[in-house]
């Protein structure tokens, strides 16, 4: 807290060494062993853990990526309840290491960028979209549906005309599933976009059921 102060103070004391020790923390090991106890933290514990990741900020995203083990639980909640609470400058660490992450850290990570929810999140988004696993598509979906920006409504629009099969299902049952008004004009512009009596058929039919 005292470092962060000290950057932020008029005048400055001492900024780039500030950082750099902040950094330092952040990339620490005993900063990693500290990312492998949240499961077993109380709340006032993890509390105080939460805000002492938001003062290191982004230096600590490889740990935390490193901690998810498990699809599910008490560890997976609270590792992405922390990426959230970095907010947008965690989006490029997110975005380089989406690729080679297991499905679901992909899963988690879009659920993250989702609640961050700025037009910087929309890249990495679209690119889980092209993923195979149904699992990271429907929330990717979600994710998108979340963020009020043109460029995710046009991914949206853009996967339903190009997915197929279980596919395309996933990504309708994905935004029926909100139950968002929102969700209406995009379907209807399927439709007006889709050729009744060509290949589009079954995506109308579908469109018009959902």
């Amino acid at each position: 807290e005292e470092l962060a102060a000290a950057i932020t103070r008029q005048p400055a004391i001492a900024p780039d060494a500030c950082r750099t020790t902040i950094e330092t923390v952040g990339a620490s090991s005993a900063l990693t062993e500290a990312v492998a106890t949240v499961a077993e933290q109380s709340a006032g514990e993890f509390a105080s853990f939460e805000q002492l990741i938001r003062l290191l900020g982004t230096a600590t995203m490889p740990s935390l990526l490193a901690a998810y083990q498990r699809e599910d639980g008490a560890a997976t909640e609270r590792l992405t309840a922390l990426i959230i609470k970095l907010g947008a400058s965690a989006i490029p660490v997110i975005s380089a290491r989406l690729e080679d992450a297991p499905w679901f850290v992909q899963r988690e990570l879009a659920r993250a960028l989702g609640k961050i929810g700025t037009s910087a999140a929309v890249p990495p988004l679209t690119a889980l979209l092209r993923r195979s696993d149904l699992r990271v598509l429907q929330t990717a979906v979600t994710s998108l549906s979340a963020i009020h920006d043109p460029s995710a409504e046009r991914a949206l629009h853009t996967v339903l005309k190009a997915a197929t099969g279980e596919a395309r299902a996933a990504v309708i049952n994905a935004l029926v599933g909100l139950r968002d008004p929102k969700i209406v004009p995009m379907l209807a512009r399927v439709l007006q976009d889709s050729d009744p009596f060509g290949s589009d058929r079954p995506l109308i039919l579908e469109t018009l059921a959902a």
